[in-house]
């Protein structure tokens, strides 16, 4: 925990003059958020994502939704492929999940854990 909190101060340090969207996607990856997929659609009605997976991916895991230079945290509540409940996916799979709060197409899904 120690160390999270001391990479997080360093990187707010070396990147506090930085546009947001360089520093949301260079210290995500520093402070060891993975890239784990990216929305391929959204359905507003519904509020839910279908995600291009790039890594793995299941129920309960902690996600931050980065979309330009806003972001949000959330974690996957559920998840479906082929309208069938899963409980994870891998690399190369789509799936459809729940978020709280809007994402759009192209929105990159990092892991938060």
């Amino acid at each position: 925990m120690e160390v999270q909190i001391l990479s997080r101060a360093l990187a707010e340090l070396i990147f506090q003059n930085l546009p947001r969207s360089i520093i949301n996607q260079t210290s995500l990856n520093f402070m060891g958020n993975t890239e784990v997929g990216k929305v391929s659609h959204w359905y507003d009605k519904l509020g839910v994502a279908v995600v291009k997976l790039t890594g793995n991916l299941k129920v309960g895991d902690k996600i931050k939704v980065v979309t330009g230079s806003e972001e949000f945290e959330d974690s996957v509540p559920s998840m479906q492929v082929d309208h069938k409940e899963v409980q994870s996916g891998k690399a190369g799979d789509e799936v459809a999940i729940k978020l709280s709060q809007k994402a759009k197409e192209g929105s990159v899904i990092h892991s938060a854990e």
